[in-house]
């Protein structure tokens, strides 16, 4: 989708390479459940459950103007 943030994603999230690969398997499923294409909103909640599941906190900071669509 055209409203993919590359730049904030990089900067924003500190992710280890198979976890950024589970964030985007997340939000490619949640895309096909939804039948449409892979968004910002999806990706940012994909990386939010990565964070729990890394027992993370879930920080407005670190999710900037996307914290309120999780």
């Amino acid at each position: 989708a055209d409203d993919i943030d590359l730049d904030f994603l990089a900067a924003a999230f500190e992710l280890a390479g198979g976890n950024i690969r589970s964030a985007a398997t997340t939000a490619a499923y949640l895309a096909a459940a939804d039948g449409t294409p892979v968004t910002m909103r999806l990706i940012v909640v994909a990386v939010e459950q990565e964070y729990r599941k890394l027992g993370r906190l879930v920080l407005e900071r670190e999710f900037g103007r996307f914290y309120a669509s999780l």
